[in-house]
């Protein structure tokens, strides 16, 4: 290696992992709780460490990534875990990645289906796969996460406590100022607004509707 290349690899910031993630399901605001934190100068990247993309970000304190619940295994980190409405959730995946037309419309989403291939069996039919992710994903994250919130709940005690979780100090004023920046967009239903008299009735549908009540939700 030349002097120069060697001088260049060496100012090179070190690859490290994450101190935190937030783990969802996808459609649950993790790219806004992403962007909050940034803001409060505490850098999360969004699907950046744990992602498809092939290149992971640098110089990240955390990362708000659905990609990294069932990749935890060696990760020593915080691990928080971010929750909307399942019914919303499921209402917006089955509208999207889990329909096969509009993945035909979205390539690039190929790659998130696949992902979620290695952990949940499908059927075929999006709704009925849409309620199986969000079952699966949800009752792994209860067993992983030390912390749950609702993403209509984030506030600036959430943005501190994880600063101060990693060492960092953060104001309540440069919590509240990121908040105030970020429109939380997520909290709206969108695709269909289905509700949960729209979803086929069994066992999944009961499991599911005991998951959203546990989490404060007016389920059904």
């Amino acid at each position: 290696m030349s002097p120069g290349l060697l001088k260049r690899a060496l100012r090179r910031p070190l690859l490290r992992r994450p101190r935190f993630v937030i783990v969802g399901t996808g459609r649950s605001g993790t790219r806004y709780i992403s962007q909050v934190l940034t803001l409060a100068g505490i850098r999360c990247g969004h699907e950046a460490w744990w992602t498809t993309r092939g290149t992971r970000a640098i110089r990240l304190l955390g990362d708000a990534s659905w990609l990294a619940l069932f990749n935890l295994d060696d990760f020593r980190g915080h691990v928080y875990h971010q929750v909307r409405d399942p019914i919303d959730v499921i209402s917006s995946l089955a509208a999207t990645s889990m329909n096969p037309e509009w993945r035909a419309r979205h390539p690039t989403s190929h790659a998130f289906h696949a992902h979620r291939s290695q952990y949940v069996t499908f059927s075929g039919d999006p709704l009925v796969d849409a309620m199986q992710f969000v079952n699966v994903y949800l009752t792994e994250a209860e067993r992983v996460a030390e912390r749950t919130w609702r993403v209509e709940d984030v506030d600036a005690e959430i943005i501190i406590q994880i600063a101060a979780d990693i060492g960092r100090r953060l104001t309540r004023e440069a919590a509240q100022a990121a908040l105030r920046s970020v429109p939380p967009t997520t909290h709206g239903r969108e695709h269909g607004l289905l509700g949960w008299d729209g979803l086929p009735d069994g066992p999944l549908k009961e499991r599911l509707i005991l998951q959203a009540e546990g989490y404060g939700y007016l389920s059904y």
